[in-house]
């Protein structure tokens, strides 16, 4: 017997020996349904014990941290599920792509559908950040952070490359929920994000950002794109207002922060309210662990504001009052003059128009990845190097 013999081996023993506590859960008695599964992944309880679902190693992981989790989870009931996730209670993670490979194998009595009818806008986050940032790469930006710039690219282009993903890249499906073809793409496997067959498709390789310039191509690339993910959106929140019959709709996450497509979604009519959370990215998870902090540990009640925008227009920041702002400047030595608001706009359009940088500051601080007036530096943009 081989050391690879004996380590196999060692894993199905552990596997025997964690089984019984999960079999005694109400989740253990779905176990088998997965054992000839393309896809494997592993539910971890909260007292560490795992059950691996199919017979390959696990390309996702979904862990319960505490008996709300597993009994949100049991109870096959999409509210406490997202309860549980929100709250921090439940996480998933590794190959995001995954869980979509398990739609066939899913049926309406079995727990990893409540995951997954919870999960699936959420990860479509996921699953358009890795499109995403494939085009952004190919686009020659930085991947995770040039994204912002290939939406804004996407207005200057036609979407003549539309058709072509949709018919090659990406399987989309009546509900919004889509399957990509990994064979164009090499950010699971590899070091890039896309590969030749991908250059090959659209007829032109990744460009060089420091020595090519963008093109019509790229601009065009942008635009379907943009127009793809819009296309994903909309049959997934018109199917999401079939399935749960409400007229509100919250979004969140990096894909809320696609503007255009949040305004078509509205426009489109399937709610009656949208409401879109201003710090969609990450930086949104400090409001849910606050939340949990102030409902869960500190025991405070949960209440309905009878304003329209809790939030106040995400302006939750710190702000200065006249007096601490001159102070700050008369102790750095800096030279300034204190303008009215009539003069101090006039000064600031000149100021613009003469293709100066200006830096405003004004109230709070806004909370989230938006300029919404409050904190911002501005350029002209008819100044070809404003860029710079």
């Amino acid at each position: 017997m081989n050391d690879d013999t004996k380590a196999v081996q060692g894993d199905a023993l552990s596997a025997r020996t964690t089984a019984p506590k999960f079999a005694r859960s109400s989740l253990g008695r779905h176990a088998h349904r997965f054992d000839d599964s393309p896809i494997s992944f592993q539910v971890t309880l909260p007292d560490g014990s795992v059950q691996r679902f199919g017979k390959a190693a696990p390309r996702f992981a979904v862990t319960l941290k505490n008996s709300q989790a597993l009994r949100g989870l049991a109870s096959l009931d999409e509210g406490r599920i997202g309860e549980a996730y929100l709250a921090g209670d439940l996480d998933i993670d590794g190959d995001m792509l995954a869980p979509f490979a398990l739609r066939g194998s899913l049926k309406d009595f079995h727990p990893v559908l409540a995951i997954w009818r919870f999960l699936q806008p959420l990860l479509l986050g996921q699953i358009h950040a890795n499109r995403h940032s494939a085009f952004t790469y190919y686009t020659g930006f930085r991947v995770n952070s040039g994204e912002y710039k290939v939406m804004g690219l996407a207005p200057y282009g036609e979407p003549r490359f539309k058709d072509l993903i949709l018919n090659t890249l990406i399987d989309l499906k009546a509900d919004g929920s889509f399957r990509l073809d990994q064979s164009y793409f090499d950010y699971a496997t590899g070091l890039n994000m896309t590969n030749e067959k991908f250059s090959a498709l659209f007829g032109e390789p990744v460009r060089k950002p420091e020595t090519e310039l963008l093109t019509q191509f790229h601009m065009d690339i942008a635009a379907s794109l943009q127009a793809v993910t819009e296309e994903v959106m909309l049959r997934l929140t018109r199917s999401l207002a079939v399935e749960y019959d409400s007229a509100n709709l919250c979004l969140a996450g990096g894909v809320a922060l696609n503007c255009v497509a949040n305004g078509k979604i509205l426009r489109d009519g399937a709610f009656k309210s949208v409401w879109v959370q201003p710090a969609a990215g990450d930086a949104g998870g400090a409001i849910g662990a606050a939340l949990a902090v102030w409902h869960k540990e500190l025991g405070k009640p949960r209440r309905t504001l009878s304003a329209a925008d809790g939030m106040k227009g995400a302006y939750l920041g710190p702000d200065f009052a006249q007096p601490e702002i001159e102070d700050q400047l008369k102790g750095a030595g800096a030279s300034f003059e204190v303008l009215d608001d009539e003069a101090l706009t006039a000064q600031t359009a000149a100021a613009l128009a003469a293709g100066k940088a200006v830096g405003w500051f004004q109230g709070r601080m806004e909370f989230g990845p938006r300029a919404l007036g409050n904190r911002l530096s501005g350029v002209s943009a008819y100044e070809a190097d404003s860029a710079d």
